[in-house]
């Protein structure tokens, strides 16, 4: 469902101040693009920017994530954070699928043989891959959001990714922010 922003928000409503603004395109931009998001914009994962001195730092909740499964990259001022969930099978899972492939490939005049086969595994056998089987968790409600995803922040130019912590499922990337040089660029007048 996509929610049409009232009028004062269109781009339209700012044409004249855009069209007399040289160099500020990008300013329109962030305006339109950063405060004033679509409805459906992606609200995963939920972020915090706090100011830590001269610093700031950018807290993201990945509640179920481990550290290998995140990625950061900096590239033309923006920071990208993804995350994507590695699935691991346990031994249990594993055994049973082949289990069930197996079963289902064996003819139905064998049967009655694999059946034998079966009955002459070691009970030892049978109660470790129950165990290993009944130590997977049965979720009732899994609201636990594990889906990929992938986060953009846009850096002023004097801002740096300088470090990043992964703690207690909170990813914290620290930005140092410098003073912006002034430049003052002198422009020579040609006269006639």
């Amino acid at each position: 469902m996509t929610t049409k922003l009232p009028a004062i928000f269109d781009r339209t409503a700012f044409a004249p101040l855009m069209d007399n603004s040289i160099g500020f395109d990008s300013f329109f931009d962030r305006i339109f693009d950063d405060f004033l998001p679509a409805a459906n914009s992606v609200s995963y994962p939920p972020y915090n920017i706090r100011k830590d001195g001269t610093d700031r730092v950018i807290e993201i909740a990945l509640a179920g994530f481990k550290e290998e499964e995140l990625e950061l990259s900096v590239s033309n001022n923006i920071l990208t954070v993804t995350g994507e969930k590695i699935e691991t099978r346990t031994n249990a899972q594993i055994v049973n699928d082949a289990v069930d492939t197996a079963t289902q490939m064996i003819p139905e005049e064998m049967k009655e043989a694999a059946d034998q086969v079966s009955s002459m595994v070691p009970a030892e056998a049978k109660e470790a891959a129950e165990q290993v089987a009944n130590a997977m968790p049965e979720y009732i409600y899994k609201g636990i959001a594990n889906r990929k995803f992938s986060r953009q922040f846009k850096l002023a130019e004097n801002a740096e990714v300088t470090g990043a912590t992964f703690i207690d499922g909170m990813l914290n990337i620290t930005v140092s922010v410098s003073e912006p040089e002034e430049t003052v660029k002198k422009i020579a007048i040609n006269g006639e």
